[in-house]
């Protein structure tokens, strides 16, 4: 099995993640651009900020299966932006280090991803909710709202502008608590 065949799912507090790998058949190791552009796409993309301090602050959670890896984020250094952080397991636990996005990434190193998806558990069944489904309910009912103030008008019927900015924010993931 190659390296970008791995992937391994696991979920915290109603996140859902992956540590998917990048390296193609016979490959021993790619630049960072590269890493990040295999492992980017459908799925979700490297987590940031925000997630890393959530997966930081939950890391016990982390499957066990995750130990031999060296998870890769795409949080920059505050003061050296081609570093990034990554997360790996020594001495009976999780710690932080900081890597050059200019290494050369090899098998051992995993890309941590959140999927852009919910997770439901309802009585042991899984059910899983795409957030365009969300998106699609949402945009629904900004057209609703739009037609019951006024399709068009420049002021609602309670006084004020009506935003208009001609496109509509997709929404972000959020966990289910």
């Amino acid at each position: 099995m190659a390296h970008k065949d791995v992937r391994i799912w696991f979920k915290i507090k109603g996140w859902r993640c992956d540590a998917t790998g990048f390296l193609n058949e016979g490959e021993p190791a790619v630049a960072g651009d590269i890493m990040f552009a295999r492992t980017s796409g459908k799925s979700g993309v490297a987590i940031g900020n925000k997630d890393e301090d959530f997966l930081w602050k939950f890391r016990d959670h982390l499957p066990t299966a995750l130990r031999p890896h060296w998870l890769i984020t795409n949080r920059c250094h505050p003061s050296s932006p081609q570093y990034i952080l990554c997360l790996y397991f020594a001495d009976g636990r999780w710690k932080k280090g900081w890597s050059s996005i200019d290494h050369k990434w090899s098998g051992k190193y995993l890309v941590v991803r959140r999927s852009c998806q919910l997770v439901h558990n309802t009585g042991g069944m899984k059910m899983e909710k795409n957030i365009r489904l969300l998106f699609g309910i949402g945009l629904a009912l900004v057209f609703i709202i739009i037609g019951l103030v006024g399709c068009g008008s420049e002021s609602s019927s309670v006084g004020g502008p009506i935003p208009t900015n001609g496109y509509i924010t997709r929404p972000a993931c959020t966990p289910i608590v």
